[in-house]
């Protein structure tokens, strides 16, 4: 399990806003989130997004209190041998709920998968981390057993296929619905903290040597919701 060990406070002066209409669009992200209808969620964020055009709402305004907000880091996954794949699905499940994935490498030879965000965006982070990890593991599994195929290559180049599969299916999205980017957009508060510590977009290094496992892992990956609640099996 991740661990909460640093909260960052900002100061933010709140504007003036109409509590109703904040409800309101709170309410139907809250829905976008939970709902296993993809019809039905993107219905309730089209009309999140144009509340908050019409009203001149940002996402900061959603959720900003006199306190100010707090930028909350995580550890997801921690270990001596942490494959690589895992830290290119954080990043990218990262940067698709307005938070920042990255990991560190310490003396004692521990891998730490970190991500920092706003308290609701990195819980959702850390549901659908581990949610994505169960399910990319699950389908390996059955790849190996219908194909008879097993070893680190085979392994490395299905989950790292995942992983860019699931990436394009991210990525179109975003294209597709243009509208959506100012909800989904990384809050300054965020923003501003990966360019304190210095943290830039980096190359994976897959090294990809089965073609066909990485192939079916792209296949999958393209399918998958990261967000989509667990339904127990018959």
């Amino acid at each position: 399990m991740g661990n909460k060990f640093r909260r960052t406070r900002w100061a933010h002066q709140p504007k003036k806003v109409d509590e109703g209409v904040v409800e309101k669009i709170k309410k139907l992200l809250a829905l976008h989130e939970s709902t296993t209808s993809e019809g039905e969620a993107q219905n309730a964020l089209k009309q999140a997004q144009r509340l908050m055009m019409e009203h001149k709402i940002s996402e900061g305004d959603l959720y900003t209190k006199d306190k100010g907000r707090e930028v909350i880091y995580i550890t997801l996954t921690e270990g001596k041998r942490v494959e690589r794949w895992r830290s290119y699905l954080a990043t990218i499940l990262a940067e698709n709920f307005g938070c920042v994935g990255y990991y560190n490498r310490y003396r004692h030879g521990v891998t730490k998968i970190m991500a920092f965000g706003l308290e609701d965006d990195i819980e959702i982070l850390r549901y659908a981390y581990t949610y994505t990890v169960e399910v990319a593991e699950n389908l390996l599994r059955m790849y190996v057993a219908e194909t008879g195929k097993s070893g680190a290559n085979v392994r490395k180049s299905f989950l790292v296929g995942f992983t860019i599969g699931l990436k394009e299916a991210l990525e179109e999205q975003r294209a597709e619905h243009q509208e959506w980017a100012l909800v989904l957009q990384k809050p300054e508060e965020v923003q501003k903290e990966a360019d304190e510590l210095g943290l830039r977009p980096r190359k994976e290094n897959t090294g990809i040597r089965d073609r066909n496992a990485m192939a079916q892992g792209v296949h999958h990956g393209r399918q998958h919701d990261p967000t989509r609640r667990r339904i127990a099996s018959s």
